[in-house]
């Protein structure tokens, strides 16, 4: 263990070779209890691809289940730029926790 309980993070250069991750600096400032990480805007390290969700199958069971008026409701609040405007949906491959049966 490090510091602040974080354990050896790695992170990848442009060659996508793993390099060990220094942890990051905290603040002596807290709110609600918890140290603060303070970004430097202007140190830009990597590229965001944006934010999203997964579809597991559980919940694209549940989606389905939806009268289609209230499942595109749904999904316009999540992707739409005046919502959450996320970016991403991922896929699992395979099954996961949140199957509707076990198989693989």
């Amino acid at each position: 263990m490090t510091r602040h309980g974080i354990s050896e993070m790695l992170i990848s250069d442009d060659r996508r070779q793993a390099l060990p991750a220094v942890p990051p600096e905290f603040t002596g400032d807290f709110y609600y209890n918890c140290p603060i990480l303070d970004i430097d805007r202007a140190a830009e390290k990597q590229s965001l691809a944006g934010f999203g969700i997964s579809f597991t199958e559980a919940s694209c069971f549940m989606l389905a289940q939806l009268p289609p008026e209230r499942r595109s409701e749904l999904l316009r609040q999540l992707f739409s730029p005046d919502a959450l405007n996320l970016s991403i949906g991922r896929l699992n491959v395979g099954p996961s926790d949140y199957a509707t049966r076990i198989y693989s």
